[in-house]
């Protein structure tokens, strides 16, 4: 672990609520003032840290055992913590838990208690096998088959745990070839490939999920055969279908929260359509589920529900639903929600420029938004540009017009780098019309 990734292990722990334990608790023990100084920036070299805690007598190889030692607590430390941040996902962290009981299974047989390693064993099965953990429930039934096959030869238990052992397999396959086919299918998307090679693929793909969804039915492999089937139909550009699909499995969904997801989905689409009626009826359904699985969750579902409003052109309902986000920003959503939050910030201070003070919007200050969307800025095919496009547009409305001219000339060259093929037609065109404007000598009549 190089020094850069231990502070950041180190930064990551202090910025949270981690357990007192013996791995961080002797504040007098120089790991614990290594972790201190790491986590607060008191150290920026192997060199500072060697001689902020060994002084003169340090050395390099003291420095490597130290840092060894750290490691071990830290990575003893992270297995203690509560993982139930608000921003987690509900299926997150379950799997943490589960995963724990998976580990307290190996730890107990190497204290040499068979017995009651495989008791808490079946204990840890009889949760797991409750949940998502599709891989810990095969590795655990593999455990308990082994045990009671070859070591204890209890011939009950040992059919009972080779028959959840052969299911456990089979769905564990399924997953892994739904999982296999998403990302070959998401890469064909993002990529050049050409659109009937795309299509063909994915019918094949979607067939063969087809026969196996027969016999599986796992809540990963439900999942990821729903958002395979719905990438399928957004970029064939089959919305009727894609409708069709939502619909019937925002009702026979056996999971809740996979029945509200294609509800999110339906609402996505009215959206981009104006269907404003049909909108109104998934918003109502989702907001009729008394509890969002997490707070990131619920500022995605409020998100929808701001766009819904704005594409329909409600202008008095989406300005409301802005002001509901902006709570949102002393809450723990994640950092790339932060980041589409000032992006919605500043395209409301586009949109209400004329009207601010009627709306009580905040004062935006378009040098500190460009220097705080650290996230978004990375996507280059997609996210990047709401932050080009709306940095042109804000110049536009201060009159600066020779800073335009300098930012649609990026501008070009950003869209021929990286909005060549895909899902960026609507980006590409939208940069056309920004050109057309700058050829037209901002005249609004010639553009």
């Amino acid at each position: 672990m190089t020094f850069e990734e231990l502070t950041r292990f180190c930064e990551l722990i202090a910025s949270h609520k981690y357990p007192k334990t013996p791995t961080l608790e002797n504040e007098d023990s120089n790991a614990f003032k290594l972790f201190k100084g790491l986590s607060q920036g008191s150290y920026k070299s192997r060199e500072e840290a060697i001689e902020g805690i060994f002084g003169e007598k340090g050395t390099l190889k003291k420095y490597r055992e130290l840092k060894h030692e750290l490691k071990e607590k830290l990575i003893n430390t992270t297995v203690l913590m509560n993982p139930k941040h608000p921003s987690q996902s509900v299926y997150g962290m379950e799997y943490i838990e589960n995963n724990k009981l998976w580990s307290s299974v190996l730890i107990l047989i190497q204290m040499k208690d068979q017995d009651f390693a495989m008791k808490f064993g079946e204990f840890a099965y009889k949760k797991i096998s409750k949940g998502i953990a599709t891989d810990l429930k095969f590795l655990l039934s593999y455990k308990l088959v082994t045990n009671y096959g070859f070591i204890k030869h209890n011939t009950k238990k040992f059919k009972y745990y080779q028959k959840e052992f052969e299911v456990a397999q089979q769905e564990l396959n399924a997953e892994i070839l739904a999982r296999k086919y998403l990302a070959i299918i998401s890469y064909h998307i993002s990529t050049a490939t050409p659109k009937d090679k795309v299509i063909s693929t994915c019918d094949s793909f979607i067939e063969e999920l087809n026969i196996i969804k027969k016999n599986i039915s796992t809540t990963i492999f439900n999942r990821i055969y729903y958002l395979l089937n719905f990438q399928y139909y957004t970029y064939t550009n089959q919305k009727i279908q894609l409708e069709i699909f939502c619909l019937e499995n925002s009702k026979s969904a056996k999971n809740i929260k996979n029945r509200l997801n294609f509800n999110a989905h339906l609402l996505k689409l009215y959206a981009v359509e104006k269907d404003f009626k049909k909108g109104i009826k998934q918003i109502e359904i989702l907001k009729s589920n008394p509890k969002p699985i997490s707070i990131s969750v619920s500022f995605s579902r409020a998100y929808l529900y701001f766009l819904h409003y704005a594409y329909c052109g409600k202008k008095k309902e989406y300005i409301d639903h802005f002001n509901y986000l902006k709570e949102f920003e002393n809450k723990k959503i994640f950092s790339a929600q932060r980041d589409c939050l000032k992006i919605i910030d500043a395209y409301m201070h586009f949109v209400t420029f004329h009207d601010n003070e009627q709306y009580k919007l905040s004062k935006f200050k378009i040098n500190k938004f460009l220097n705080n969307v650290p996230e978004i800025s990375k996507h280059k095919n997609y996210g990047n540009i709401s932050i080009i496009v709306i940095h042109i547009l804000i110049l536009l409305l201060q009159n600066k017009r020779r800073k335009i001219l300098d930012r649609m000339e990026a501008l070009e060259q950003y869209s021929y780098r990286y909005l060549k093929t895909g899902p960026t037609l609507r980006s590409n065109c939208f940069i056309k019309m920004l050109k057309s404007m700058t050829r037209a000598d901002f005249n609004r009549k010639r553009t």
